[in-house]
């Protein structure tokens, strides 16, 4: 939506679109070597901050192996929302399968293969 192609930088903007009726616009906060991190914004379905990240893993003595990780800190951004996601978990779903979508992306990019199951954990701020 803003921002040249090739490189993202501080204050692009993207919109992110998801299955069902959702399209949510994002703007880079923060980009590092081996991470970015995006804000939501108007219209999203979640109000907070996103960020990918890329780092060594040496998983079961592979020292070439690289960690992605996707990491929320957000809340739901309406009434409605709140209900499809913790409620219904229709949009925890959708979500789900977003976050897999990038990590096989992710994997592709980098010429490489999952190793593991992908791992989703929740907490939340009480």
């Amino acid at each position: 939506v803003r921002g040249e192609s090739g490189a993202m930088r501080v204050g692009d903007r993207y919109l992110i679109e998801i299955a069902g009726p959702w399209k949510g616009a994002v703007e880079v906060v923060d980009v590092t070597p081996s991470s970015f991190r995006l804000a939501t914004l108007e219209g999203h379905m979640e109000s907070g901050v996103i960020e990918m990240r890329a780092a060594p893993a040496g998983v079961d003595g592979h020292d070439g192996d690289v960690a992605f990780t996707i990491e929320s800190w957000a809340r739901s951004h309406d009434h409605f929302l709140h209900v499809m996601y913790d409620k219904l978990g229709i949009a925890r779903a959708l979500q789900g399968e977003m976050w897999a979508i990038a990590c096989d992306r992710f994997a592709e990019l980098v010429a490489g293969q999952h190793v593991g199951p992908l791992r989703v954990v929740t907490e939340r701020a009480g």
